[in-house]
């Protein structure tokens, strides 16, 4: 069911990416979307990796996380 809503969210016009706060409804959102990012149109059109984006404060673990999880999945800009 969540695989489903993430790769129907996949087919736009428009560039889009994963907001990643280091946690795991982000991670499995970011991870369906590389999985299937190639498939659709706008992997076609803006190429096939996936740009993310985190926002915290610099004492904050949330870019630990998010760094780790960006670094796992390759595609991920």
């Amino acid at each position: 069911m969540v695989e489903q809503a993430v790769i129907k969210r996949l087919m736009t016009d428009v560039p889009f990416g994963v907001l990643l706060s280091g946690g795991l409804d982000s991670s499995l959102v970011a991870s369906v979307a590389c999985r299937h990012i190639g498939e659709t149109k706008a992997g076609v059109q803006w190429g096939t990796r996936l740009h993310s984006f985190c926002v915290g404060l610099k004492v904050s673990c949330v870019f630990v996380y998010a760094t780790i999880i960006k670094y796992t999945y390759l595609n991920i800009i």
